[in-house]
């Protein structure tokens, strides 16, 4: 049995890479053949996982985009003929997964990441990616926060939420290594691109709102700043104005050994998540694998993050745009050793139900609905559902 899997790439670069990347391992070590329809080139070690470089590059124009679509369509309908079903794993290649399938009457899922999946999906106007999305038999969102807001502009789509989970034989407690290990004083945590959706601007005014018993307290931001340059900029001069320049430490991009090292070394974890105009976070696998490390986290309430947290067991959530109700979040844990301790060992735990295995169940007995849908076929790899 195999399955058809359209991804921009297979890596832990970015969201969608990893998501595409464990998703794929996953079902294959379930025992799907699975073939990759990619845009580049990926290494892996399944041995039932055949990459073919087939996609067109990633979009630089509406128009150059679509022309790599159309002129990508015969081949891959060659290519995925003989599976089972179709999965898009990377939004923009929607409209080709649907074609393709169609083309050659396969069933098609979509997986569902955030923001870009509302704002192209939404059920008002026209738009080929909601033309497509009506068409397909489920679309898997990652959180239930991105599944109420598509349904918000969708009513009645096939829906199912299946979280991304994170490697906890990777990413475990233990001594701070690489850059981290020579961070001084408290450490709180931000990681993620610097863009205003991840509110590193309201995370500043919070630490500048911290008791003076909490002095020693800097953030230090992991996360690549040049496509928000400005924002960036503007980061570094909001830290001066409040006079917390020297506590504020902006890393750029961080290897994961180094991240690793940074999970481990932060005494608390903070992802100020924002909703900006129709942006939001989708899920916030940042705060899992900080959990998974051992770190307490602070969340935000209305976005993905709360499928993630449980207020007062791994951490807490707190409202967005809210600098006050984050600094008091931030002075519990840091002023509450065994409360930090309590948290940091409910966050491993947490991590471990969440996991990507369990992910990669949860998407294959999707599979076998959708199958089971189209003419009760039953999927040899699962065997009877219980």
């Amino acid at each position: 049995m195999r399955a058809a899997f359209l991804a921009r790439e297979l890596s832990g670069d970015n969201g969608w890479g990893r998501l595409s990347l464990e998703t794929v391992k996953g079902v294959a070590r379930l025992g799907v053949s699975s073939r990759v329809l990619s845009s580049t080139a990926a290494s892996l070690d399944e041995e039932n996982v055949d990459v073919r470089i087939v996609l067109p590059p990633w979009p630089s124009g509406h128009l150059a985009w679509a022309v790599g679509v159309g002129g990508s369509l015969p081949r891959v309908a060659r290519e995925i003929e003989g599976s089972a079903l179709v999965h898009c794993l990377t939004e923009p290649y929607l409209p080709l997964a649907a074609m393709a399938s169609w083309w050659r009457g396969l069933p098609f899922v979509v997986s569902a990441v955030g923001t870009y999946a509302t704002r192209r999906m939404k059920g008002s106007g026209w738009s080929p990616f909601a033309f497509w999305a009506r068409r397909a038999d489920r679309i898997v969102c990652i959180s239930r926060y991105t599944e109420s807001q598509l349904l918000s502009r969708w009513p009645g789509a096939r829906t199912s939420v299946v979280n991304p989970g994170v490697d906890s034989t990777r990413f475990t407690p233990g001594t701070p290594t690489g850059p981290a290990a020579e961070a001084r004083g408290r450490v709180v945590l931000g990681v993620g691109a610097v863009k205003p959706r991840k509110g590193y601007d309201l995370a500043i005014r919070a630490l500048a709102k911290l008791p003076p018993s909490l002095g020693d307290v800097s953030l230090y931001i992991a996360g690549s700043f040049e496509t928000h340059a400005a924002y960036a900029e503007g980061l570094k001069t909001l830290s001066r104005e409040l006079g917390v320049g020297s506590r504020v430490h902006l890393l750029g991009r961080v290897g994961e050994e180094d991240l690793i090292g940074w999970y481990r070394r932060a005494d608390v974890f903070l992802l100020n998540a924002s909703n900006v105009g129709e942006h939001y976070e989708g899920f916030g696998l940042v705060l899992l694998e900080a959990g998974a490390c051992g770190t307490p986290v602070v969340g935000c309430r209305d976005c993905g993050n709360e499928d993630i947290v449980t207020p007062g067991d791994n951490g807490l959530l707190v409202p967005q745009n809210d600098p006050e109700a984050t600094a008091e979040a931030l002075s519990r844990i840091l002023e509450t050793p065994d409360l930090r301790r309590r948290m940091g060992e409910r966050g491993r735990a947490r991590a471990g139900v969440m996991s990507w295995e369990a992910s990669a169940v949860s998407m294959v007995h999707i599979y076998e609905e959708v199958l089971d849908a189209r003419g009760g076929v039953r999927v040899p790899w699962l065997g009877e559902s219980p």
